[in-house]
């Protein structure tokens, strides 16, 4: 059995150890990181088709809450209606993309 050094207190840790016993630190990481031997970096998974699609949907929820607010209050009717079908459009387009996010996260 093999042991490596813990990098925060010093003490030495079981290659087979999760974490150090002293400091409780993970070693997990450093045993990864020794053994590529080079320093492991975490990279978001996320497709930039779906962070375009979030930033759609948000661009929708702004434009419509823009619109609702800005529009004068004596307009009823169908014009009045596009805005509350953009706002729940991008909500619903917004959710579906944070599931797909979700779903499809390793």
């Amino acid at each position: 059995m093999s042991t490596i050094q813990c990098e925060d207190c010093g003490h030495t840790v079981s290659t087979r150890a999760a974490a150090c016993p002293a400091c409780g630190a993970p070693v997990a990481e450093a045993r990864q990181q020794a053994a590529a031997g080079a320093p492991l970096t975490t990279t978001q998974a996320t497709s930039k088709k779906l962070k375009l699609q979030l930033l759609f949907a948000w661009a929708a929820i702004i434009v419509a809450v823009v619109w609702i607010l800005s529009a004068p209050p004596e307009i009823e009717g169908p014009v009045s209606i596009v805005p509350a079908l953009l706002l729940t459009g991008g909500f619903l387009w917004l959710v579906v993309t944070w599931f797909r996010i979700w779903w499809h996260h390793k």
